[in-house]
């Protein structure tokens, strides 16, 4: 629901100098957030994500239940929720602030 309240009114959701530096962001950058349907942090993980992705259009975020694709959770080495994967290249295990976050797609973005 966060994602489609923020859509609908055309804003992030992120602080103004963590939209600054994502404006820096070199090439698209795809993060997949593993999550449980169980898990408390998720939730944190995915939003913190779907912001990010909303306030630069060269990223994608996309949240994915680890128990039911099950080969994409192998693939990552998906051990414990959340797992944010960036770029295929760069993992994350728990949901990390979101300044953190951001540190870490300009680095894969790099």
């Amino acid at each position: 629901l966060d994602a489609i309240r923020s859509v609908s009114r055309g804003e992030s959701g992120l602080p103004g100098e963590l939209k600054e530096r994502l404006a820096g962001l070199d090439r698209p950058v795809r993060i997949r957030v593993f999550v449980t349907p169980s898990c408390p942090y998720g939730p944190q993980a995915v939003e913190t994500a779907n912001h990010i992705a909303m306030a630069v259009a060269g990223v994608k975020a996309e949240r994915v239940e680890a128990m039911e694709f099950g080969e994409l959770s192998e693939r990552f080495n998906v051990r414990g929720v959340p797992r944010i994967v960036i770029d295929e290249a760069d993992a994350y295990e728990g949901a990390i602030p979101a300044r953190h976050f951001v540190d870490a797609v300009m680095k894969a973005g790099a």
